[in-house]
């Protein structure tokens, strides 16, 4: 008999208007057992028509069929269970009928406490029909002498049963049966009498042979993975969901390395079973292995194989910790932010190579949306972009030979002009201070022109004054000018020096470049610190 793969049912009758007692039907099946001791009596159809009987009979409204389907008694994190007390509580039902206490649980410290404190306190009637048991009037002392017996012979009997289905777990377990609930990816499970068996699932079963044919052939996990996406494979969660192959439109879930390389890994695809008991204190060592308990998608030489190809090209992390100076210090930025980027180092290693791997992070947030996005490059990829970033501006600048002259040439025509205009100031300072005398001169003659003379004399004197702060304006400009000349023949120099170089020193950085921004989308944009026709390129 075939296990429907839904572990908990709900059925809700057509809705009718509340009357004095609401009755929900609660109903348990236990996953405690096996095929052969199965019995009609406890089939989901058989309680709830007997249920439905006795509330007909009894003139009780069945509100809702609560079902619990493969749920051990033990235990009362049922889903049906706990959706029939919240109903207790939001005041849906307020009768509870069952065929007999073992139904309800098999703890009975539990179930005791249930019918004598909780039911009672919530208003709750409860009716257990073999045993014979309505709380209708209240508990006589001696039919709750009686539930407790009946709940203390079902504890025992839980416990018993548990012990039963351990041991025939672990014999079915070492005959090579399959003990679990739900198959693996690629297999269904083939229920006999005498035990159930993995069998190949036809549907999946070209999927399978795919992934582990492309393994053998040495193809990478991530290239697996991207065709497998690329194909609109289901992961073995959603088809296992929907029986569906192939994603639906809603299905959001893809294919990654990690769980596919656990997949390709597992002994089951070997034909091997490793199984245990439910008894979660075992070791590994307790596992018990059957060896080609079902058939197997790949033999255990291409197995081997596999693993060979997957150990020559695993690659691992074996510290973050910065081993080589930054010669990027003070100049990586995530663009428009003033904080830097932070360096990071992971150390890399295989049969091929073993090497350092430096690069640099940062997150920004899109102002319209919120959203933090990570801004990445690495080092290597910097260090290309402002290589040939520098050869471009070479390229554009022309020859240290031709250029130099240029430079040279430039500042010397800058500061003969203002060299110019300084002497024409001070000649025409030197006419103003001959004038202030001239006027000196003539006031001394003529005392009774005071007032004219201090007018003209201040007015003489400003212009000086003006003059001179021209003449020290163009001074500075000289000063600036002979820097400026100073810094751009230095510059050009160590552009010169970076010219043939594949990986530029932090003094070479440091000397050409004053900010280097990254975006998302790893696009760079460098400002030199010196410009000569420009300062900013991408």
């Amino acid at each position: 008999m075939a296990r429907t793969k839904n572990r908990s049912r709900v059925e809700t009758v057509e809705k009718i208007p509340l009357q004095t007692y609401r009755t929900g039907i609660y109903i348990r099946l236990s996953k405690e057992r096996t095929e052969s001791w199965r019995h009609k009596s406890q089939s989901l159809k058989t309680q709830e028509s007997l249920a439905r009987t006795f509330a007909q009979e009894k003139g009780l409204t069945v509100t809702k069929c609560y079902i619990d389907y493969e749920y051990s008694g033990t235990k009362f994190n049922r889903p049906a269970y706990q959706d029939m007390m919240e109903d207790i509580k939001r005041g849906v039902i307020n009768c509870i009928l069952i065929r007999d206490l073992s139904r309800l649980g098999r703890n009975y410290i539990e179930i005791g406490r249930l019918i004598d404190k909780v039911f009672p306190f919530m208003g709750v009637r409860f009716i257990s029909i073999n045993d014979n048991l309505d709380t209708l009037n209240g508990l006589e002392d001696k039919k709750s002498f009686e539930v407790e017996i009946k709940n203390l012979v079902n504890d025992l009997y839980s416990k018993d049963i548990s012990k039963k289905v351990m041991s025939y777990n672990i014999h079915q377990a070492s005959q090579g049966y399959y003990i679990g609930t739900s198959a693996p990816y690629g297999y269904r499970i083939d229920r006999q009498e005498a035990g159930a068996r993995l069998v190949i699932d036809n549907q999946v079963k070209p999927i399978l042979e795919f992934i582990f044919q492309q393994a053998i052939e040495g193809v990478s996990i991530s290239q697996i993975t991207t065709e497998l996406n690329r194909r609109g494979i289901a992961v073995p969660q959603s088809y296992r969901g929907t029986g569906q192959l192939y994603r639906s439109e809603q299905d959001i879930k893809r294919w990654h390395a990690g769980n596919l390389l656990r997949l390709i890994k597992m002994p089951v695809y070997r034909g091997v079973l490793i199984q245990r008991t439910r008894n979660k204190s075992l070791s590994e060592e307790d596992y018990i292995h059957f060896e080609n308990a079902q058939e197997a998608y790949v033999s255990k030489d291409n197995y081997e194989k596999i693993l060979f190809y997957l150990d020559s090209r695993k690659s691992v992390k074996k510290t973050s910790i910065v081993r080589t100076p930054n010669r990027y210090r003070g100049l990586v930025y995530a663009k428009t932010k003033s904080t830097q980027m932070v360096r990071r180092c992971r150390h890399f290693s295989n049969n091929k190579s073993d090497y350092d791997y430096y690069y640099f992070t940062d997150y920004i947030y899109d102002s319209e949306t919120a959203e933090r996005k990570t801004v990445y490059i690495s080092e290597n990829a910097l260090d290309k972009i402002i290589v040939e970033l520098i050869q471009s501006e070479m390229k554009r600048l022309g020859t240290v030979e031709t250029l130099l002259p240029r430079l040279e040439t430039k500042k010397d025509d800058c500061l003969k002009t203002y060299h110019k205009q300084i002497t024409c100031h001070q000649r025409t300072i030197t006419q103003l201070q001959a004038e202030l005398s001239d006027l000196y001169a003539s006031f001394s003659l003529n005392r009774s022109e005071r007032e004219v003379y201090l007018s003209q004399k201040n007015e003489i004197i400003a212009k000086i004054e003006t003059i001179s702060q021209e003449i020290a304006l163009c001074e500075t400009s000289i000063k600036q000018i002979e820097e400026e000349h100073s810094k751009q023949v230095n510059w050009v120099r160590h552009l010169a020096k970076s010219q043939n170089q594949v990986v530029l020193t932090a003094e070479l950085l440091n000397a050409l470049i004053e900010r280097i921004e990254v975006d998302v989308d790893k696009t760079v944009t460098v400002t030199f610190s010196c410009q000569i026709g420009g300062g900013e390129h991408d």
